[in-house]
C-alpha cells in the first residue's frame, strides 16, 4: 500500500526565529493545523487493549441496553496529540505541527444483516484543493481482527496486508481524496470485530463523532491541543456526556515546553441514529464535537496569526482563484450570445429571466454540486457541467448584461447547516448559486432545474443561511424566506342518487411543486402518472389535460374529467366525504415522540374548493361544522368552511404550514395538529331522500 507524505500545511505565513529567538520574520510557507485528539488515559471500565476480547463478548446474544440491535459498538476511542516539530534552516528555525490520531473500535455483530459493519473505509487527503499546495495525510498501523467462538474458545482471524486496498476519489467539491478500504475476514453472526489505525493529519478542525447508525455502548475522545492555538469548541447533539473534562497540561517538543489544552469527552449508551422524514443532514443532529481553530500565538509573537480570516478576506482570496473569481472576467464566449438574447427595450427583470431561461434550456446539469467551476469556456463548449459550472455561466452573463449579480455560497440539506457567526470555512459550503439585486429586491438564482421558475432555488438549497461573496461587505440571507410550496384544487361536481360523482377537477401546482410534477412526467408518461397518483386515490378519471409544462415561468395545471362511485348509499341516505384533495392524506409522523427537529424546508400552503350539486330529491341531513384552528400561535393553521345554498354545497379548506422548522418539544403538538386535519377531512355529508 502506497504511503502518502506525512506532513501537511495550511497556507499561512510560517513563523521563523533568528538564532537569538528575539526577532520574528515571515515567509510564504505552510503551517500545520492539527485536527484531532491525543494520547490520554481512557476509561478502563469500558475499554481494553487491542486483542483483549473476552469470551463473554463473543458469546453475547444481545445487550440489555439495546435488545433489538443487529450490532452494537462495544467501545470506540479517538486519542490524538498535536506534536510541535522544529525545523532548523540557514535562515533560522521554523515550526511545523502534526496531529497523530489513534482510533480503536470494537463491534459486536448479532445478526447477518449487520455484517456490513465489517467493511471499513478510511478517507484521507493527499492534497487540499482550496489551499492548493498543502501536503496530505498519512494512514499507518492498520490492524483488524475477527473473533469467533469455536469449540467454546475464541478463534482469531487477522486481516492480511494484501487485503487492504487504496483508491482515488473525486468528491463533490472536485477535491482529490484517497480511500483505504478493507473487509474483516471470516465475518459471521455472533462475531466480534476490532480494528485500529493511526492517522497523521492536517485539517482545519479537530473533532470526533460519537453517534452512528448502530448503538454505541461507549465512545471516548481525548485530545491535546497546544494553548498557542485559539479554538472555538462546538458541541452538537442532545445527549449528556459521561465524561466532560478540560485540563491544562504540558508537552515537550522541539526542545521546548508548551502548555496544552486537554479535552476529555465520553458518551455512554448512545442509541442508533435513524433518519426520519423532514430532516436535513445527519451532521446537523448526531452527537459530535469539534474544535475550530481561529488563531495561533506564541509568547514571542507580538500579534496572533489568524488562520480563520474574516468573510471579506475569504471573499478576496476566492476572487483571486482561477476556478472562481478569475472566471468572472471570461466574457469573450458570452458577448455574442447576449447580443442576440438581450435588447435595449427589455427591463432588468426581463433580462434576468431571459438569461436564466437560456442557461436552463441550453445546458445539461450533470447532477454534481460544488463551489468551484471547471471554467466558463469549457462549460460553454461542452454545454454541460456541475451546479457551479452552470451558475457561473449565468453569473457572467448577468454581469455582462449590466445587472448587479454576485456568486453566493450555501450548504445543501444533504451537507450540513452553516452557522454564520462562526466565520465558516470555505470547505463547509458545497454549492454555488447566484445573487441578484434589482430595484432593492433580492433574487436567488440557479440554472440546474429545467422546470423551476426564475428566482427560486432547488429545494435541497433551502438549508438556512447563504453567503454572498463580496470583498467589501458581509451579506448573509435566509434563501427560503418568503418561499412557499403551493397547491390549489378547484372542483365543480355533481352527485346523483346512486352515489356516482361526475364533473371537473382542476389542480394547479406552483413553483417547486410544479417542478416536481414536471420532473415526474419526464420519468414516466402521463397515463402512468394519472394511474399512480390520481386513480390510486379512488378518483375515476375519464379524461385529463396538463397545461404549462413547457412554460418555465408559469404553474402547471391538471384538469380532470372524473366519474366514479365515491359515495355510499342506502334506500334513503347518501354518505359522501367532500374533501378529495389534501396536503396530508395521512399523518407522516407515526412515532409518539421525536428526538430531532422537523424541517419542512419552506412554508407550505394547500387550498381546496368544491361546489357540489346534490340530487334534487335529496336534502342535507347532516353536515360537518365549519372550523378554524391553528398551531402554536400561528406556526400552522387550518380552516374548513362548508355552506349550503339550494341544492349546492360549497366546501373550502386551507392548510398552511407557516413555520419551516419545529423543535422536538413542538413535535407532539404538530403531530396532533395534523391528526386534527385528517379527522376533519374524513367527516361526511349525509343526504336524505325527500319523501313527497
Amino acid at each position: 500500500m502506497k504511503k502518502c507524505i506525512t506532513t501537511s500545511f495550511l497556507l499561512l505565513n510560517s513563523l521563523r526565529l533568528n538564532k537569538k529567538g528575539a526577532k520574528l520574520s515571515f515567509s510564504l510557507l505552510f503551517l500545520f493545523l492539527p485536527i484531532c485528539c491525543s494520547y490520554g488515559q481512557f476509561s478502563k471500565e469500558y475499554t481494553s487493549k487491542f486483542g483483549k476480547v473476552t469470551l463473554e463478548e463473543v458469546q453475547m446474544k444481545r445487550h440489555d441496553a439495546f435488545p433489538e440491535a443487529d450490532a452494537i459498538i462495544l467501545f470506540e476511542t479517538c486519542n490524538s496529540v498535536t506534536k510541535i516539530e522544529k525545523i532548523p534552516t540557514n535562515r533560522g528555525d521554523f515550526y511545523k505541527y502534526v496531529t497523530y490520531i489513534d482510533i480503536h473500535k470494537r463491534i459486536k455483530i448479532f445478526n447477518k444483516t449487520a455484517l456490513n459493519q465489517g467493511n471499513v473505509n478510511i478517507n484521507y487527503t493527499e492534497e487540499r484543493h482550496y489551499s492548493g499546495d498543502s501536503e496530505g495525510d498519512n494512514v499507518t498501523d492498520i490492524k483488524a481482527t475477527t473473533y469467533v467462538e469455536e469449540e467454546g474458545k475464541i478463534k482469531k482471524y487477522e486481516l492480511s496486508k494484501d487485503d487492504i486496498f487504496e483508491k482515488n476519489i473525486i468528491d463533490k467539491r472536485n477535491s482529490d481524496y484517497k480511500e483505504i478500504s478493507f473487509a474483516l475476514p471470516n465475518l459471521k453472526e455472533g462475531c466480534v470485530i476490532e480494528y485500529s489505525y493511526t492517522v497523521e493529519r492536517q485539517l482545519a478542525t479537530n473533532g470526533w463523532t460519537f453517534q452512528h447508525e448502530i448503538p454505541v455502548l461507549w465512545s471516548e475522545y481525548y485530545t491535546i491541543i497546544p494553548k498557542a492555538f485559539g479554538i472555538s469548541p462546538i458541541h452538537k447533539g442532545g445527549f449528556d456526556y459521561e465524561i466532560n473534562k478540560e485540563t491544562t497540561g504540558e508537552i515537550f517538543d522541539a526542545g521546548e515546553g508548551f502548555l496544552t489544552r486537554n479535552i476529555h469527552l465520553a458518551v455512554k449508551n448512545l442509541p442508533a441514529f435513524k433518519r426520519e422524514l423532514y430532516m436535513t443532514s445527519s451532521a446537523d443532529h448526531i452527537q459530535w464535537f469539534a474544535a475550530e481553530y481561529n488563531s495561533l500565538q506564541f509568547d514571542f509573537m507580538p500579534l496572533p496569526q489568524v488562520f480563520n480570516p474574516k468573510m471579506t478576506q475569504k471573499a478576496e482570496r476566492l476572487f483571486m482563484m482561477g476556478n472562481f473569481g478569475e472566471q468572472l472576467n471570461k466574457t469573450r464566449p458570452i458577448k455574442p450570445i447576449l447580443d442576440t438574447l438581450i435588447h435595449s427595450e427589455m427591463s432588468q427583470i426581463e433580462k434576468m429571466a431571459a438569461i436564466h431561461t437560456f442557461v436552463v434550456e441550453n445546458f445539461e446539469y450533470n447532477k454534481e454540486v460544488g463551489v468551484f467551476t471547471k471554467g466558463i469556456k469549457r462549460t460553454m463548449d461542452e454545454k454541460s457541467g456541475s451546479a457551479a459550472d452552470l451558475n457561473f455561466v449565468m453569473l457572467v452573463m448577468l454581469k455582462e448584461a449590466g445587472l448587479f449579480a454576485e456568486p453566493m455560497l450555501l450548504s445543501t440539506r444533504e451537507n450540513r447547516k452553516i452557522n454564520p457567526f462562526l466565520s465558516p470555512s470555505i470547505w463547509k459550503f458545497d454549492y454555488t448559486a447566484v445573487y441578484v439585486l434589482l430595484e432593492q429586491k433580492h433574487y436567488f438564482l440557479d440554472a440546474t432545474q429545467k422546470h423551476l421558475p426564475t428566482g427560486l432555488l432547488p429545494f435541497h438549497c433551502y438549508n438556512g443561511q447563504a453567503w454572498v461573496v463580496n470583498k467589501d461587505v458581509v451579506k448573509w440571507f435566509d434563501v427560503s424566506e418568503g418561499v412557499t410550496q403551493k397547491e390549489s384544487t378547484k372542483a365543480m361536481l355533481k352527485l346523483d342518487e346512486t352515489g356516482n360523482l361526475t364533473g371537473t377537477m382542476k389542480i394547479t401546482f406552483y413553483d417547486h411543486l410544479k417542478r416536481r410534477i414536471a420532473d415526474q412526467l419526464e420519468a414516466k408518461n402521463q397515463e402512468e402518472y394519472i394511474k399512480e397518483r390520481i386513480e390510486s386515490a379512488d378518483v375515476g378519471v375519464q379524461s385529463f389535460e396538463f397545461e404549462g409544462l413547457e412554460e418555465l415561468q408559469e404553474p402547471v395545471s391538471l384538469t380532470l374529467q372524473i366519474k366514479n362511485k365515491s359515495a355510499e348509499s342506502t334506500a334513503d341516505l347518501i354518505y359522501f366525504t367532500p374533501v378529495l384533495s389534501s396536503l396530508f392524506e395521512e399523518n407522516p409522523f407515526k412515532n409518539p415522540e421525536r428526538t430531532y427537529p422537523v424541517d419542512f424546508g419552506t412554508a407550505q400552503t394547500h387550498n381546496y374548493m368544491m361546489i357540489l350539486d346534490i340530487p334534487e330529491n335529496y336534502e342535507v341531513d347532516e353536515m360537518p361544522q365549519s372550523v378554524i384552528f391553528d398551531l402554536l400561535e400561528g406556526k400552522a393553521a387550518y380552516s374548513y368552511s362548508i355552506s349550503q345554498q339550494g341544492n349546492k354545497i360549497q366546501i373550502r379548506c386551507r392548510t398552511q404550514i407557516n413555520e419551516k422548522t419545529f423543535s422536538p418539544k413542538e413535535y407532539l403538538a404538530l403531530r396532533g395538529f395534523i391528526n386534527q386535519i385528517i379527522s376533519k377531512q374524513e367527516e361526511q355529508v349525509v343526504l336524505k331522500r325527500i319523501n313527497n
